[in-house]
Parts: C-alpha cells; structure tokens; sequence
C-alpha cells in the first residue's frame, strides 16, 4: 500500500555559525498501537532506481509475539510503499530478532539482506544466520542459511575484511567475560566459509558495546575500534581499544588501549576526523548521559576527554549516536538521540572547530513521542541536504526528519566598518551582498556597555533599504563633516559605544553578527577604525579581530563603501561545473583555473586528498557510497555532494 507522509506541526530550525538548517518531521512508518521494538534501521537502494530505501527489523509482544524484517520503498517523491515484508516470523516471546543489515554478498551489484534472529526461549539461545538475496527489483528470493549457534549476538557487521572485494561478516558475543569476535570469509562463490574466531577478549571485560569499522592507520586494511564494558559493574574501568587487521580477516597482535574510561560507561563509539587535522578523534556517548570527544594525532595518541554532560535522564543512557556534515560547513556534525522521562529528542552536535571558538554546540531537532533506539544521517530525498532518520524504541515509529539548508554565503547582511574615534566622531557600517535589496525592517542593533548583556533593541527607520552590494552607514551627530554626506541613519543611541562595548546586529530577535564580546568589558578596539577584510563573506555570532584590519584613530576615509572579494556561491554558480554525477570514479571538472586543492570525505568526515590531472579527478579507488569534493577556491572552501556508485 502506498503511504503518505504524515506532516507533523512542528517545523524546528537551527541556526548555524554558517548555515541557516530548518527541520520538517515526517512519518515514515509506526507500528502503534502494537507493543513492540526495534532493532534495526538501515538504507540502500534495492530496486536500483537511484532512491535510498530503508530495511526496518522489529520484534512485537503484542497483541502476538513474532518478528518482522520489512522495506519501506522510497518511490522518490515524498512516499514510501509501506512495509513490503521480507521475513516475518512467530517467535517465542523471550526470543530476539537481533540484527539486519544490507550487504552485497555474492557481488552482483544488488543488495542482500542477513538477518540474525534468535529463536530460543527462556532455557536456551539459537540464533540464526539468514541471508535473502536481492534480484536489484525490490523483491527478494528464499533465505541462505549461513548458520547457527546457541548463543545471541551482541552486534552484527558488514565490511571487506581480507580485501578480496568480497563483503565478509562479523559479529560479536553476547555479554560475558572474555567476549568474542567471530568472522565469516565471503568464499567469493555466493557462500561463506565456517565461522572463525578473530577476536578472544579481556576476561575482565563483560561484551562490547559497539564496534566502528574503520582503516584506523591508514594502512589500507580494515581495523575495528571497539568499546568494551569492564566485569566490575559498581567501579567500572570501561576502555575503548583498537584491533589491527592484517588483511586476512585476522587481528594483528592484542588489543591496544586508545582510551581508558572510568564511570559513566561508553555506549555508542565512532572515529571522525573532527578538527579537520587529517587524524582521526574518538566519540563516544555514556550511560551518564554525555557526550564525549577526544583529539587524536597521527601518532594515535589522544588528548583528555572533553565532554557535554547532563543530556537527558542519566537512568536512560544515548542510544543512538550518528555524524555527518549536516550543516555542510566542511566539519563533522553528531546526531543522537536523547531519552528523558518528560522529553524524548533528536539532538543536534554542531562541530565548531572551524571557528574561533572550537567544540560543539548542542540544539535540538525535533521533540519524539517515544525513545529514539536509533539514528542515522543521509540524504534520503536526492536534494543534497543530509536528512536525519530516527526510530523509536517503542511502538516502533520511523521519522524523517527532512532538513533544508539556506547557504549562509551572501544570505545575510553583516558589519563592515566601525569607527571609535574621538570624542562622538563615531559610526557603522552594514554591508550588503546578498544578491537582493535587504529590508532593514526586521533588524536592529544592540549594544552591551562595560561587560554587560545587549539591551533594548535599536531599529532602523521605517522604510529602510540596503541595496544590492551597497552599505548603509549609522553615524553619531558628532562624525566628521567630511564623511557626513555617507551617512544613511543618524543614532546616537546607536553610537553611543566605546572600545569596550559589544555591538550586535540582530535579525528578528536573533543576534548574527557581532563586534566583540557581550559580556566582556576588554578594550578589544579603542580609538581605532576597523574595516571588514574583503575575504569576509558572512556574519558572525563570534568575534574575531582578525577578520578586521585597523586603521587610526578618526579614519573615515573609506565610509560609505565597502569590498567583498569574489564569493565562492558566485563562483560556484557561474564557473565551476563538476560532472557525472552519481559517478563510476572519473569526475569531469570544468573552470577549474581558481581551484587551489581538492580533498574528499565521507560521512564519516573522514578526508582524502586527490588530485586534479587534466581536469579530472578519480575516485574509483573509493567504495560506493556519498562523498563530500572540498574545493578550496580563493582561500575559502566549496563544498559538493557526489555518489559513487
């Protein structure tokens, strides 16, 4: 049955130091009023038409006990064909449906699913290895065993193991002292061979509690970094440890510490680069709550833990953690999801380490009925915006969280001058280069005097116009004579600022430029003219002196007019033409004389740097899957999807 999205009320927005993110919850799919739980939530595109969908694996209680593995077909314009089932099947109410996931086992190009269901009852564990194999329609033939076992699974995992091309299957033992690592070797001839074990654990520690697979030493061979949960559950000595693969599916020598972690215990771990350095950092969330990230060097030392704590109800730990550049500012967000006994959410972790001011800072999404278990970041309409996907623990509700991105590059009007001069020889200046009039209606300027917060809000007069690339100057009655034929607005209220005072520029009651710091009572700019650099292209809610040049004391000669190099949105629309996209590896570049590097990432926000011969550029080297082409052009950064098929 063809489903439409149910629109809910609520449309939250985020702005970002550089982007303006607005979300539109959307229903994909709830199993309510069914007493039931998820357990998997996955996307690929099975029918090859070009449209990401999505792999939804829950166990009911009731009104009967059984488990189901079903798609939601993305039809590409807004709808979903509503659970077409894969494998649905009555269980024991004490047993589990423990994983799903996609994979392309036989190599053929279409997607496959396995499954690990466990259909044991209260007196013993039997768990199922099965694997549906995908005709590239939507439609799926008889299951594979693969095989069985007497024991649950703690995780289950997908990846090229021994670099053969072949997706090969990992999973992990149930909690327990000395958990285990056990690997399955696609044979390359649509089977695989008998399963192994790769990994023996710590007799003090109790299972894993994720796993992220990744080539953690850039040696070309896949690695696995894993959170482990100590034996001692009253004072814990939780680590994060790294498993060196040898690129035979096996691991090179013991365990290695990469980080220690004492009470609250990890849960969700991954590797990013968030700082952009080229080494990879450590994520993790906590059964307290917190979010928690730790810089790594090329040494794979890393630094002390750096943390948001109090997220939530500290009795329910973050389930769900995913990344992405959401904000698409060339930095790695984080997504989670957050329980709380009044409020369930979707969070936001916006990555700030390329302001001045380097961290994350946390926003929410959406508001959720009920627990999200999971999350994921990608785009699922095709519209380059990366989507948040979440599903709830309970009643199995699946949303879209739709993101829609205005690029801040031009979007808004900012300060480009600012005279502190003698006596009341004082003024602004606004610059616009939105590529539009900007009505002054809907803003005004604040100013906080000797450290104090911004007061009353000072507007424009009515009727108020920036043209186009034109500025419009606010001047004291007291600005020199010679520059009183450039001004646009006589304040005094407006002017009244000293080199210690914060000025903002607000826009419907939300502060997006600024001219030092509110709250600080610091000479940051006394008896001096401050000019916007020309590189400058967008406002700012933090200030950075260095995106100034300074001038003397009653410098007014360059009032009235203002310079913004060549934006990277105009270059972007008007020159730099990038194509096929999807790819199979060669990417056509055209008007390429301004490109000074390109690098690409993942969503992982993992950097790799590639070169530009003869207009091109290869990625064939690249698994499938959605990039981000970094081009540095005149200094600042552009930044373009692609999909390699």
């Amino acid at each position: 049955m063809k489903q439409k999205l149910l629109i809910l009320l609520s449309i939250f927005s985020l702005a970002s130091h550089a982007q303006q993110l607005a979300f539109q919850d959307m229903v994909v799919y709830n199993d309510s009023p069914n007493s039931a739980t998820s357990t998997s939530l996955e996307y690929g595109d099975i029918d090859n038409d070009g449209d990401l969908d999505l792999l939804v694996a829950r166990i009911r209680i009731s009104p009967s006990c059984d488990a189901s593995v079903h798609i939601q077909e993305n039809l590409g314009n807004g709808t979903f064909n509503n659970q077409i089932p894969i494998r649905v099947t009555a269980l024991p109410c004490t047993a589990n449906l423990n994983d799903a996931k996609f994979l392309d086992f036989n190599n053929d190009g279409n997607l496959d699913i396995i499954i690990a269901e466990n259909t044991g009852n209260a007196f013993s564990d039997n768990t199922e290895l099965l694997i549906y194999q995908g005709n590239g329609n939507g439609s799926f033939s008889n299951a594979i065993s693969v095989d069985t076992f007497n024991t649950s699974i703690a995780n289950l995992n997908v990846a090229d193991f021994n670099g053969d091309g072949y997706d090969d299957i990992i999973r992990t033992s149930p909690v327990g002292p000395s958990p285990v690592i056990y690997y399955y070797e696609n044979n390359g001839v649509g089977g695989y061979n008998n399963s192994a074990i790769m990994f023996n654990g710590n007799p003090n520690d109790a299972g894993f509690s994720d796993l992220d697979i990744v080539d953690l030493d850039n040696d070309g061979l896949i690695d696995i970094v894993a959170s482990t949960l100590n034996v001692n559950v009253f004072n814990p000595v939780d680590r994060i440890i790294w498993l060196k693969g040898d690129g035979n599916g096996n691991i090179t020598g013991s365990s290695q510490d990469l980080l220690v972690v004492n009470n609250p215990r990890p849960i969700k771990v991954k590797i990013a680069d968030i700082n952009n350095d080229g080494d990879f950092d450590l994520v993790y969330t906590s059964s307290g709550n917190s979010f928690n990230w730790s810089l790594g060097d090329n040494n794979l030392n890393f630094s002390t833990e750096q943390s948001i704590s109090n997220i939530g109800s500290n009795s329910i730990p973050i389930r769900g953690l995913s990344s992405g550049d959401i904000d698409q500012d060339g930095f790695i967000d984080f997504i989670i999801g957050v329980s709380h006994w009044s409020t369930d959410r979707i969070d936001i972790l916006n990555n700030n380490y390329g302001s001045s001011n380097p961290g994350f800072n946390l926003s929410n999404v959406s508001q959720l009925p009920d627990e999200p278990q999971i999350v994921k970041v990608v785009d699922i309409d095709n519209d380059t915006d990366l989507d948040i996907l979440s599903q709830s623990e309970t009643n199995v509700e699946l949303l879209w969280h739709q993101t829609s991105i205005t690029q801040s590059n031009g979007v808004d009007i900012y300060f480009s001058e600012y005279i502190e001069g003698s006596g009341t020889n004082k003024a602004l200046e606004i610059a616009n280069f939105t590529g539009g009039s900007v009505d002054l209606s809907n803003y005004s300027l604040r100013l906080g005097f000797n450290g104090n917060p911004f007061g009353t809000a000072i507007d424009f007069p009515t009727g108020a116009m920036i043209a186009d690339s034109d500025v419009y100057v606010i001047a004291n009655s007291g600005l020199s004579a010679s520059c009183q034929p450039e001004q646009d607005f006589v304040s005094n209220p407006a002017t009244n600022f000293n080199g210690n005072d914060a000025i903002g520029l607000f826009k419907n009651g939300v502060l997006i430029d600024i001219i030092g710091t509110e709250g600080n009572s610091s000479n940051f700019a006394q008896n001096v003219t401050l000019v916007r650099d020309p590189s400058v292209s967008e406002p700012t809610t933090t200030f950075d002196i260095n995106q100034w040049i300074t001038y003397t004391q009653d410098d007014c000669s360059r009032i009235g007019s203002h310079t913004q190099t060549l934006s990277i949105s105009n270059f972007d629309n008007e020159t730099l033409k990038f194509y096929p996209n999807p790819t199979n590896g060669v990417i056509n570049i055209d008007n390429n004389s301004n490109i000074q590097e390109i690098t690409i990432s993942d969503l992982s926000g993992i950097n790799h740097k590639v070169e530009l011969d003869s207009n091109q550029i290869d990625i064939s080297h690249l698994s499938s899957g959605i990039y981000f082409l970094n081009f540095t052009v005149n200094g600042n950064t552009l930044i373009k999807k692609i999909v390699k098929k």
